[in-house]
C-alpha cells in the first residue's frame, strides 16, 4: 500500500559546481596577496617626529608656543619669551626668527601699563619673522588686584 503519491522514479542529484568555487578561492587569494605587500612593516615607518640641534636658547622654544610678555621696569619695557628676559627688541626679534614651526602663530600679551607702540611693534616683529597669525592676547582689567590677592 502506498501512502504517498509522489513519484520517485527519476531522483535528481544535487551537483556542486567545484570550478565556480575554485575560481573564487583564486581570486581571494591574489587578492591576499597582492594587498599584504603594500603593507610596510612598523620598523619601515619613518618617525613622525623630527630632532633639530639648535643652539642658543631656541632649543627650548621648540616645544612652547612664541608667547611674548611684556611688562614695565623702571619706565622701560620688559620683553619675555620663554626663558628669555631682555629689554632689547632686537634679542626678541632674533630670537622669533630662530623659531621652527611658525605655523602655530604667535601671542603677543603686555601689561596694562604697556604703551600702545610696543606691543604694535612685536606683532609687526612677528609678521616679518614669517608667523602665520599673531594674536593679541589681553588681561583682564582687574587681574593685577587679584594677583596681589585684593
Amino acid at each position: 500500500m502506498r501512502l504517498t503519491s509522489r513519484n520517485f522514479h527519476g531522483s535528481k542529484k544535487f551537483d556542486l559546481q567545484m570550478i565556480n568555487m575554485i575560481d573564487v578561492v583564486f581570486l581571494i587569494l591574489i587578492f591576499f596577496l597582492a594587498t599584504s605587500s603594500i603593507v610596510q612593516s612598523e620598523k619601515q615607518v619613518p618617525a613622525a617626529i623630527l630632532r633639530h640641534n639648535h643652539s642658543g636658547d631656541s632649543s627650548s622654544a621648540n616645544l612652547e608656543p612664541a608667547l611674548i610678555e611684556m611688562s614695565m621696569n623702571a619706565q622701560r619695557v620688559v620683553f619675555r619669551c620663554g626663558a628669555v628676559v631682555t629689554e632689547s627688541r632686537n634679542e626678541i626679534q632674533d630670537l622669533l626668527d630662530r623659531f621652527v614651526d611658525k605655523s602655530a602663530g604667535a601671542f603677543v600679551r603686555a601689561a596694562g601699563d604697556v604703551p600702545f607702540d610696543a606691543p604694535a611693534k612685536i606683532i609687526a616683529d612677528c609678521r616679518k619673522s614669517g608667523f602665520s597669525s599673531v594674536t593679541y592676547v589681553s588681561d583682564p582689567p582687574d587681574s593685577e588686584s587679584r594677583d596681589r590677592g585684593e
